[in-house]
């Protein structure tokens, strides 16, 4: 499968899980040419352990547009070191 931002390959992977509406792609997917890092949410927000990934090539950017679960609270879910985006990237198969 691949994630696609404006006709660019962000991601691309075999190893693409489904669960509650998104796709979690592993880290090591991504490209990292166009990654810029974002910000790291905290407990006091409810979202510990996730870091998020802004998209940018030329002028164009797109803001939190990448979501890196990185706490094992995560593991249950089965989405624990991946990453998974927002509705501007579309997935394809």
């Amino acid at each position: 499968m691949k994630a696609i931002w404006h006709g660019v390959v962000v991601a691309e992977s075999d190893d693409v899980l489904f669960s509650e509406k998104d796709y979690y792609f592993p880290l090591a997917s991504l490209k990292p040419q166009y990654l810029r890092l974002g910000r790291m949410q905290d407990a006091a927000l409810g979202a510990s352990g996730v870091m998020t990934f802004n998209l940018q090539f030329g002028r164009r950017k797109c803001t939190d547009a990448i979501w890196y679960f990185d706490s094992p609270k995560y593991a249950e879910r089965g989405i624990f070191g991946r990453i998974s985006f927002r509705k501007e990237v579309q997935i394809e198969d």
